[in-house]
């Protein structure tokens, strides 16, 4: 929501690019099938060889999945007993406003409005 609104105010490259996409494929998101998703996996494995990834639709689903990745990964390969797991963030961070990112946020007055 916040990412998206600052566009370059309807400049027509961006505002162009924004008509093909739609005309392309107006539903992009994880439940569709969409052509596009295997292209970015292909390519994502040509450029950094990652053999998965997984596609969000938003930052704050981004964070909350790289949290889980992270705690499964302290898990099961340092060992890390259930329960015991702690997620460190930056100091005056914003991550969205899931309730799991909302609540990584350093400021109370940040998610004041999220309660």
């Amino acid at each position: 929501m916040f990412s998206v609104v600052n566009m370059g105010h309807n400049h027509p490259k961006i505002v162009n690019a924004t008509i093909n996409a739609l005309q392309q494929a107006a539903v992009l998101n994880l439940p569709f099938h969409n052509p596009y998703y295997g292209r970015l996996a292909r390519r994502l494995h040509e450029v950094f060889g990652y053999d998965k990834f997984l596609g969000m639709t938003s930052g704050g689903e981004a964070v909350d999945a790289a949290v889980k990745i992270a705690r499964k990964w302290a898990a099961l390969k340092k060992g890390v007993e259930a329960g015991k797991t702690h997620v460190l963030t930056a100091a005056a961070c914003y991550h969205g406003v899931t309730l799991s990112t909302a609540s990584m946020t350093s400021r109370r007055a940040d998610c004041t409005w999220c309660l």
